[in-house]
C-alpha cells in the first residue's frame, strides 16, 4: 500500500470507530418508543459515518 492508501484507511476507521460509538449511545427500547431529536442524530450520524467507512475502504482496495 502507498502511504497515501494507508492513511485513508487510517481515517477511515476512525470514522467507522466514531460512527460505532454514534450508535452504541443509543437506548434502544423494544417497547417500539419513538426516539427523541437527540437519539435522531445519534443514529443518523452514526450511519452515515458507517457509510462512508464501507466506501472508503472499497474504493481504497479497488484503488479508485
Amino acid at each position: 500500500m502507498e502511504k497515501f492508501q494507508i492513511i485513508c484507511f487510517g481515517l477511515a476507521l476512525l470514522t467507522g470507530i466514531s460512527g460505532v460509538s454514534k450508535l452504541s449511545q443509543l437506548n434502544l427500547s423494544p417497547q417500539g418508543s419513538k426516539l427523541t431529536d437527540k437519539e435522531t442524530d445519534r443514529l443518523l450520524i452514526g450511519m452515515a459515518n458507517l457509510f462512508f467507512t464501507l466506501i472508503a475502504i472499497a474504493c481504497i482496495f479497488l484503488k479508485f
